[in-house]
């Protein structure tokens, strides 16, 4: 897909070194979302450690994305704001991505950055593992039993921080 970042760059103004963070899932199963709370908290602690944390999703996650920020007020909001395109740009560049089993955590993956994804138990990680070069995955029944902690620690082994 590099076909994506090689003709026109993104115009968003982003403060680097940065990460982007996934929330969203399918509508129909909201118990693959880890909880706005745990994004919250990641994000404060990602940004203690010097990277700026950015959510990114369709309008359909206005309302999670608007609770993370407000929850951690160092997340910076980019939800309903950029096309396919502008987001394969924005993951391209970022020092590492996380998110949720979503169409956008697999694009990440697939730009070759450092990608997280979260899962629970309506996902099977045998089916639906991302794919790339430095992308992992940290999967337990219950969702919101992963920590961010455990995101942390797996991102630093899958080079992103």
């Amino acid at each position: 897909l590099s076909w994506l970042t090689t003709d026109k760059k993104y115009s968003f103004r982003l403060n680097k070194p940065y990460c982007v963070i996934i929330p969203g899932s399918s509508l129909k199963k909201p118990s693959k979302r880890w909880s706005a709370k745990n994004y919250a908290k990641l994000s404060v602690e990602i940004y203690g450690l010097g990277v700026n944390p950015y959510v990114v999703g369709t309008k359909t996650e206005i309302s999670v994305a608007k609770e993370i920020c407000s929850l951690s007020k160092v997340t910076k909001s980019l939800v309903g704001t950029t096309n396919l395109v502008e987001l394969a740009q924005i993951c391209a560049n970022a020092q590492f991505t996380v998110g949720n089993d979503t169409g956008p955590t697999f694009l990440a993956a697939s730009m070759g950055v450092p990608t997280l994804m979260l899962m629970g138990v309506d996902t099977n990680p045998n089916m639906s593992a991302p794919t790339g070069n430095a992308a992992g995955f940290i999967y337990k029944d219950n969702i919101q039993a992963i920590t961010p902690e455990e995101v942390i620690y797996k991102m630093s082994q899958l080079g992103g921080l």
